[in-house]
């Protein structure tokens, strides 16, 4: 299950962490704020892409799930009023 180097099998793991992160923004539709619909399509592929163990599909993926964060940032930014209020 885990052979190979200690870079091969670290890079995975952390791809692959990465990958699932992704996965579970998209599902639960939330990361600091909603997540719109329009970021979700791409994290759930980018995750997808991280999870899969080569190297250049994991840069791939982790391209696509950071122009859809920055992106749904930009573009939706304020737009969402749900969320979480703070206790004082």
């Amino acid at each position: 299950l885990l052979s190979g180097s200690f870079f091969d099998i670290s890079s995975a793991v952390i791809t692959a962490l990465i990958g699932v992160f992704a996965i579970d923004i998209a599902i639960a539709g939330y990361l600091n704020k909603e997540v719109s619909m329009a970021a979700r399509i791409p994290l759930v592929i980018g995750g997808i892409m991280m999870v899969i163990p080569s190297m250049l599909v994991s840069i791939i993926g982790l391209a696509i799930i950071a122009v859809a964060l920055v992106l749904d940032n930009r573009l939706y930014k304020g737009s969402s009023g749900n969320e979480i209020p703070s206790v004082s």
